[in-house]
Order: C-alpha cells, then sequence, then structure tokens
C-alpha cells in the first residue's frame, strides 16, 4: 500500500522554487554551526554529482556529529535545508532540538510502528515539495569496522518517491568523535564524498506490479545497492547481505 504524503504548510520560496533560508530561524541556525564544525572539515568531493533536487540523501554513521555536519554542510552547498530523518530523543535538548527543529529534520520515534510510518509520510510531502531529506540508513552508530546493516526506510521513501539517492561516504567523522566519548580529537579532519545518485526507476515500475514477496527481494537488493556505493565512499566494510526485506526501519 502507497504512503500518502501529508499536507504541509506551504513556507516561502525562491525564484528557483527552492525554500527561502529565512524560513523562520534556519539561517543563523546553519552559521552558528557551521562557525563549530567548518574547522574540522577537510574537503567536500563530489559536489558535481548532486543532481537537483528532490533527492534522498543516504550516508555512513559513524560518529554523533554526522547528523549536524550533514545537514549543515549542504545547507551551504544547496542553500536550503536537508531535512535529516532523526531520532525523536534529541528534539528536547536546548541547544540541538533548536538546530534540527530550525532544519525542519524529520523526528523519528523508535517506539512504536506509528512513528516509521509518520517519519516515511513526512519525509515523502517534504521530496513531494522538492526538497532534500537525508537519511542514515543504519539507524545507528556503526564502531568503524562495518557498517550496520541497514534498515528498509531508505528503500521504502525511493520506491515510493521515485527519487533518487545520493550516497554518501562520511570519512574520519568516527576519530574525530568516536562512539562512546563527548570529547572530540581536536586534530582529526572529517572528508564528505557524495557519490553519483542512484535512480531505481525500473524498481520502482516493478514494485508496484509484484507480490509481497518480491517485493522484499527487491527492499533488499535496493538496500544492497545503496549500502555497497556508501561502503567505496567510507572505505568502510559493507554489512553482512541484508535479509529478506532488511530490518524495519
Amino acid at each position: 500500500m502507497a504512503l500518502a504524503a501529508p499536507a504541509l504548510e506551504n513556507p516561502p520560496r525562491d525564484g528557483k522554487g527552492g525554500l527561502i533560508l529565512a524560513w523562520k530561524s534556519f539561517p543563523l541556525a546553519a552559521s552558528f554551526t557551521r562557525l563549530i564544525t567548518a574547522p574540522f572539515v577537510r574537503k567536500i568531493e563530489g559536489v558535481e554529482n548532486l543532481p537537483p533536487p528532490p533527492y534522498i540523501v543516504a550516508s555512513n554513521h559513524s560518529s554523533f556529529l554526522d547528523g549536524v555536519i550533514l545537514s549543515t554542510e549542504f545547507a551551504w552547498l544547496e542553500k536550503r535545508p536537508l531535512h535529516m530523518v532523526a531520532y525523536d530523543e534529541p528534539f528536547a535538548h536546548p541547544l540541538l532540538g533548536w538546530f534540527l527543529r530550525s532544519g525542519r529534520s524529520i523526528p523519528f520515534s523508535r517506539a512504536s510502528v506509528e512513528g516509521s510510518q509518520g517519519m516515511l509520510r513526512l519525509a515523502l510531502g517534504y521530496l513531494k515539495m522538492g526538497e532534500a531529506v537525508g537519511i542514515f540508513p543504519e539507524g545507528h552508530i556503526n564502531l568503524g569496522r562495518k557498517l550496520r546493516r541497514p534498515r528498509k526506510g531508505l528503500a521504502l521513501l525511493a520506491l515510493e518517491s521515485g527519487c533518487p539517492v545520493v550516497p554518501v561516504g562520511l570519512v574520519g567523522s568516527g576519530a574525530l568523535l568516536p562512539p562512546g566519548t563527548w570529547k572530540p580529537r581536536l586534530r582529526e579532519r572529517i572528508t564528505l564524498r557524495i557519490g553519483r545518485p542512484l535512480h531505481f526507476t525500473e524498481e520502482k515500475k516493478e514494485y508496484y506490479s509484484v507480490t509481497s514477496p518480491a517485493r522484499k527481494e527487491l527492499i533488499s537488493f535496493l538496500l544492497a545497492s545503496i549500502m555497497q556505493e556508501i561502503s567505496e565512499l567510507s572505505g568502510i566494510a559493507p554489512p553482512s547481505a541484508v535479509g529478506r526485506g532488511g530490518r524495519e526501519g
């Protein structure tokens, strides 16, 4: 069953159809975070690979800083928010919550199936508005040796929306702020590697014409293809073979 995108309020747009950065407090939030994160970003590779929005950014997740760095750098590149999917707990933090709300991040409650469905509907709504959505398919921070097995939300989002998936490798974020610590290693630097967009036009057509078991195999194929690209960009080993349909996402 197809997910229905919600009717979102219409924010002001610029002459190119993009959301004006003066939308609420986003420019202040993006400027503030970039002052902090920019010294730790060595370079961004593959900017020429970015397609016109809407598109879905899918990245490895190796540090607590990943979401902030990814959304901030994409905002400066594209002059519009990257609507990141994030667990709902950080929204309660005074400073981080302000940043997430300013960039119109998408809260995701892991406590229920309804939380997953709500996240997907909101993400679809932004994509139908011509915006970009960011997601960490692993769902949790990896330990740097191997990518975690992906959750299926990314595949469902790509199939339902028909938007291209832009794989991204965040290199060095786990060294800058290792998992389990809040003390950054100030000499470490991060490189963002943007891969070529992945289009799943034929898979989208097939998705609506096959039975449920075949859909699960199709989802597995999409997830394996995307994670392989992320692995090559990040330099982290790909996850073990994805089970039928991937994990719940």
